[in-house]
């Protein structure tokens, strides 16, 4: 004799009425003791959230109205789009476009900056600028006496 549980009943019926019937299983019903919210409470929670957003969205907007202000603060002083440049440079550049070198003057120094440049990548070393300013003073470029400046008092920039 085969025993029967009132368990294994109730799973065979279940399973004859959505398998062979096509009947839906009765949904389970709540607890009695679960709770679950009102109306406003559900609408408090929202306006919570909302609340909350709204906050965080006014830091953003808050720190960005910040940002800006320092930069136009700062952009009245600089040019943002390039890089500053050291007022010295600015100074020697502005002295160099006040006498220009001609073709034929640069034509005669040319030889002198190639003679410092053995890498030949367009640029010297501080030393080797010191000796070409030394050369320079001497005359060595053929293009009349550059006057005596101390040494300490020049700042070069030299591209080639």
């Amino acid at each position: 004799m085969i025993v029967v549980t009132t368990e294994e009943k109730t799973k065979a019926k279940l399973w004859y009425d959505t398998e062979v019937k096509g009947i839906e299983p009765p949904k389970k019903a709540k607890k009695a003791g679960a709770w679950q919210a009102s109306q406003s409470e559900k609408i408090l929670e929202q306006e919570a959230k909302n609340i909350k957003q709204k906050t965080i969205q006014q830091k953003i907007d808050k720190e960005n109205v910040e940002k800006n202000e320092i930069i136009n603060r700062f952009s009245k002083w600089h040019n943002v789009s390039k890089a500053p440049v050291p007022q010295y440079l600015v100074e020697n550049r502005a002295k160099l476009e006040a006498l220009p070198i001609t073709e034929w003057e640069k034509n005669y120094l040319m030889p002198l900056f190639k003679a410092y440049d053995k890498d030949k990548k367009g640029t010297l070393k501080y030393a080797d600028a010191q000796n070409l300013y030394n050369d320079l003073i001497d005359d060595k470029g053929c293009i009349g006496m550059i006057p005596h400046v101390p040494l300490e008092e020049v700042r070069l920039e030299i591209n080639i």
